[in-house]
């Protein structure tokens, strides 16, 4: 078994990926390939894509990607999230974690700056759907078992039951186990990275966080793509 979570950064990836590890027992994969699909070619051409492993990485929906994955035919997994809670949650990210993000990255526009400052308005605006469509096209290519952010943290046991339905049945027992293990409240207790990475792990944080210029920018630039993954405009 081996399982890949490609998604859009900041939609529940280490979230759901410690979940599966827990829960079928998969080694955590580190290193792993960067985003490009000729990095992945090689990963699994070198066999570093194990048998019973796991990991998560922000790749695109491209037949080149699939077909690069075809000798290890892993289980795809893809979280979606509302846009809104998604900005938020990489806003906060990228104040946390300076250093991640070289001045080349789009997203070091943010670092250091308000949430209200022209830079992040500007990200908002003109970067930020990249995520989004990264979103639309995975749930278009019907290549990958899709996972609603919210549905995970609403009803953790009844969402993973229904992907693990779709990888290999588990008992309810040993469901329950891997999402209380991976809970946010679990991970923060190991301390360290964990107390950096994770803020609130929570769902409508963006109601306190963001302003009318910024729900602006989303009805008047994103609208569409913000339904087309299934999520409100407001």
């Amino acid at each position: 078994m081996r399982i890949l979570v490609a998604a859009a950064p900041k939609t529940g990836n280490v979230w759901i990926k410690h979940i599966f590890a827990a829960l079928y027992d998969l080694r955590l994969l580190d290193p792993i390939p960067g985003r490009s699909t000729s990095e992945l070619k090689d990963f699994v051409n070198q066999k570093r894509f194990r048998d019973r492993s796991i990991f998560h990485q922000h790749f695109d929906a491209e037949p080149e990607l699939f077909e690069a994955m075809k000798p290890v035919t892993p289980y795809v997994v893809t979280t979606n999230r509302n846009p809104y809670d998604t900005f938020v949650s990489l806003y906060f990210f990228a104040q946390r974690h300076k250093d991640a993000f070289p001045k080349a990255h789009p997203v070091s526009m943010m670092v250091g700056k308000p949430v209200e400052h022209p830079d992040v308005l500007t990200y908002l605006a003109e970067h930020f759907p990249t995520q989004l469509y990264m979103t639309e096209a995975w749930m278009d290519s019907g290549k990958s078992i899709m996972v609603s952010y919210e549905d995970l943290y609403n009803d953790p046991y009844a969402t993973v039951e229904r992907v693990a339905k779709r990888i290999k049945v588990a008992p309810m027992g040993s469901i329950r186990k891997a999402v209380d293990a991976s809970s946010a409240d679990a991970l923060k207790k190991r301390g360290g990275y964990w107390d950096v990475h994770i803020r609130t792990a929570t769902v409508g944080d963006w109601q306190s966080t963001l302003t009318e210029k910024h729900l602006k920018i989303l009805r008047d630039s994103h609208a569409d793509v913000i339904r087309k993954i299934g999520y409100e405009v407001v």
